[in-house]
């Protein structure tokens, strides 16, 4: 277990005990707590996030840009092989030689910026899965029924991250069946 776990488990412990000596409010079933002390707690955990945490969060706020600079490398490429193309044609040998070297380098180009794509998309999941047992893990450990509210805030984000892998999963699928690649 990291540092930063174990500041988040001691962070919840303390959250813990400040509920269990909390006030009662009479005739509620509430209880009195400090709105600042708690706010600062949750800040504590919000910074003290396992490292799989905040690697899920950064690859959903950059999927997009690792999916654009893929699509500019492709672009890239397939530029580079119709200037190549243009160049060759200047007789008709060098023409067809040309045609079968440029059509060779946009395949090539094609697979090569889907497999990247492939690539991201299974490193994605990989992360998403590790972040899905470090949820589940925090969940078993420090949520029962007193935090019920906590642990269905939990299940959102394993639902979001479950359709996020999903969505990846029906991505890659879809850019492995357009070329074929095995990974």
């Amino acid at each position: 277990m990291n540092n930063d776990t174990t500041k988040v488990y001691a962070l919840l412990e303390e959250l813990d005990d400040i509920i269990d000596g909390a006030s009662n409010i009479p005739l509620s079933g509430k209880i009195a707590v400090s709105p600042v002390e708690l706010k600062n707690i949750i800040k504590e955990i919000r910074l003290n996030l396992p490292e799989e945490v905040q690697q899920a969060a950064w690859i959903r706020e950059n999927a997009e840009t690792i999916e654009n600079k893929a699509k500019l490398e492709y672009e890239r490429i397939v530029k580079e092989a119709k200037e190549q193309a243009e160049y060759l044609t200047e007789n008709h040998e060098i023409t067809l030689k040309a045609k079968t070297l440029a059509h060779n380098i946009l395949e090539d180009a094609d697979r090569k910026s889907k497999l990247l794509i492939l690539n991201a998309c299974d490193s994605s999941d990989r992360v998403l899965f590790d972040l899905l047992g470090t949820v589940d893990e925090i969940n078993l450990k420090y949520f029962g029924e007193m935090y019920s509210q906590i642990e269905k805030v939990l299940g959102q984000i394993n639902g979001k991250i479950g359709q996020n892998r999903e969505t990846l999963r029906e991505y890659a699928s879809k850019v492995q069946s357009e070329t074929n690649i095995e990974k």
